[in-house]
């Protein structure tokens, strides 16, 4: 039974293979907690707390190794001492920081507008990935198809008085069901939407920087599609989002200027959620430091479809065995 311990084998590598690269836009943990406002452990791993000398003060939302995406409002009267605090879901739990390199307010914000609310943050340090930290996928330069949009949530963080210790800010998440795209007082184009089902006693707190992320096409992927425009405290209002795939080229520019540029993920145009690029699912390309990084991925590849074959073989002569041997 020595070849049969073999088999087993390869097929935990073979998973292991596929949980090590699984890109953007996955959850390790596939549960969802469903009918509960409080996020889940690893429920949101893309959600982080953006931290000012020391203190929570906006919310952030990881899209690769080294930047997060946010309000541009948030950050209109500093630019230093920032810090991301990512892989928690209550704000009493220390984390992991990692401290804020370089602050990207959009070039065409205006203080106190909405237009062009957002903001791009670089870590000093790539963010390691594991359960509880995970990158969201970054849509493509394409027009936002609303119908292929399934189970979206705002995330918020919202002081709570039942956390322990009291009190604590933790991480919510509420339902939204995307309609139009609208404009505001200045013409700016912007996704519009409503809540979804929410308990009758839920306040209502979002703020600037809170990301509305949604699963895309039937591949169900979960990607970023907007970041909260302005507040909104009441139930029956109407939440208004900067649209990511608005901002694709100035991400594209502005992470490249860093060295280390994002390559969106999701085509948005694309009912079918194919990847926008075949070389990186949404992760930062460090090109000083990572000048042959194609190949390796290219080996990687190779090295996945190797370990395929031999699994597939396997399992095929021993399905040929039970069925004509015992014959």
């Amino acid at each position: 039974m020595k070849w049969m311990e073999f088999y087993y084998t390869l097929i935990l590598l073979w998973t292991h293979a596929e949980r090590t690269f699984s890109g953007c836009g996955n959850r390790m943990d596939m549960t969802f907690s469903s009918g509960k406002i409080e996020a889940a452990p690893g429920e949101f791993p893309w959600q982080v707390s953006v931290e000012f000398d020391k203190n929570p003060y906006c919310s952030g939302t990881i899209i690769s190794e080294f930047w997060i995406v946010s309000s541009a409002k948030c950050f209109a009267h500093i630019d230093n001492k920032l810090e991301i605090r990512v892989g928690v879901i209550n704000l009493n739990v220390k984390g992991k920081m990692y401290p804020v390199k370089t602050l990207v307010l959009h070039n065409e914000y205006v203080q106190d507008e909405n237009a062009h609310n957002i903001a791009l943050l670089e870590s000093s340090n790539e963010i390691e990935f594991n359960d509880l930290v995970q990158p969201v996928c970054f849509p493509e330069d394409q027009v936002l198809e609303i119908d292929h949009l399934s189970n979206c949530w705002i995330t918020t963080w919202r002081i709570s008085f039942l956390a322990i210790p009291l009190p604590a800010e933790v991480l919510e998440k509420l339902s939204v069901i995307p309609k139009e795209v609208c404009t505001d007082h200045q013409n700016t184009e912007l996704l519009c939407g409503n809540f979804g089902d929410l308990p009758a006693e839920q306040r209502i707190t979002v703020d600037s920087g809170d990301s509305l992320v949604c699963q895309f096409g039937w591949k169900k992927i979960w990607t970023l599609i907007g970041i909260v425009s302005k507040p909104v405290y009441t139930r029956d209002s109407t939440i208004k989002f900067v649209m990511t795939t608005k901002y694709i080229t100035w991400v594209k520019q502005y992470t490249a200027l860093s060295g280390k540029p994002v390559i969106p993920a999701i085509d948005l145009g694309d009912s079918q959620g194919t990847l926008a690029s075949d070389e990186v699912t949404n992760q930062t390309v460090t090109v000083e430091e990572n000048p042959d990084l194609k190949m390796e991925e290219q080996n990687v590849a190779v090295m996945l479809d190797s370990l395929t074959f031999v699994i597939a073989f396997p399992t095929f002569y021993l399905v040929f065995c039970m069925i004509f041997v015992d014959k």
